[in-house]
């Protein structure tokens, strides 16, 4: 009786180590079915990206002013924002501020110069 017993559980064991080596074999192909699904994605992104214009960023555009124009960027930080224009600003809040006797104009919002006019 034990001797079915272990042949019994040894059977079962036998048969789980099948379905593993099953299970893990159908998984290695749905994975390069997905990996293949993948590369489809990427290269349908790649073919519409290729069929945009070309764009410039802003941070681009500033690396180039500071490095090849030789433009020193906290130079014109200070030329847009004063101390006095700071101090006025610290004391005011939002709005916009005229700089350097109405030579130009900040908006300044959530202390932040959004722009200058």
């Amino acid at each position: 009786m034990i001797k079915l017993a272990i042949l019994i559980i040894l059977s079962l064991i036998i048969y789980i180590i099948y379905l593993l080596y099953r299970l893990n074999k159908a998984y290695k192909m749905c994975d390069g079915f997905w990996d293949a699904m993948v590369e489809k994605d990427k290269i349908n992104k790649d073919l519409k990206n290729k069929e945009k214009d070309l764009i410039v960023s802003e941070h681009a555009v500033i690396r180039y002013i500071e490095r090849v124009l030789g433009i020193n960027i906290k130079d014109l930080e200070c030329k847009i924002l004063p101390k006095e224009t700071v101090e006025i600003i610290k004391k005011l809040g939002n709005g916009k501020y005229s700089v350097n006797e109405n030579e130009f104009e900040v908006v300044a919002k959530d202390n932040v110069i959004v722009t200058v006019l």
